[in-house]
């Protein structure tokens, strides 16, 4: 969902007397949370493919705040932009493991090698029959201000 028609949507649910009720919603969302709890009183639980870019205390994390505080300090820390940030240190590892000169052929087989690796704190495995190098979904919500956040294998 975008933010804005979600937003729409969630104040008519409001406006119809839906106020005790928890919405899940994906990643795009997670900017508002905050504003439809305090306005509105709503619970918003989001989902991402990356943890909490606030909270985490994974050492991708920890690069990717101090990172944004350096070069991007304007910005809001989202997990969209984590994800990216991930996908961008992960690609500089791989293209570091590429033999050169570089082609799709020998990136993808390093990308394809990449068995049970530690990688600043997220363990990335390549799955021939997904495809995927990582197989979490990360549920985030907020209890008494505070994020917690479940990580659950994707099946």
């Amino acid at each position: 969902a975008n933010v804005r028609p979600a937003y729409n949507f969630i104040r008519g649910l409001v406006n119809k007397g839906l106020t005790k009720t928890v919405i899940l919603g994906p990643s795009t969302l997670y900017s508002i949370r905050e504003p439809l709890k305090r306005s509105r009183g709503i619970d918003l639980v989001t989902s991402s493919t990356v943890p909490d870019p606030i909270t985490s205390k994974l050492q991708i994390a920890q690069e990717y705040r101090k990172d944004m505080k350096k070069y991007n300090a304007n910005k809001k820390l989202t997990p969209m932009s984590f994800e990216a940030y991930i996908i961008a240190a992960l690609t500089y590892e791989v293209l570091k493991d590429t033999p050169q000169p570089f082609t799709i052929e020998k990136i993808v087989e390093t990308i394809e090698g990449l068995k049970k690796v530690q990688f600043k704190g997220l363990d990335i495995n390549f799955d021939p029959k997904t495809r995927t190098l990582f197989n979490k979904v990360f549920i985030s919500h907020e209890v008494k201000g505070k994020t917690i956040e479940t990580e659950k294998e994707k099946s």
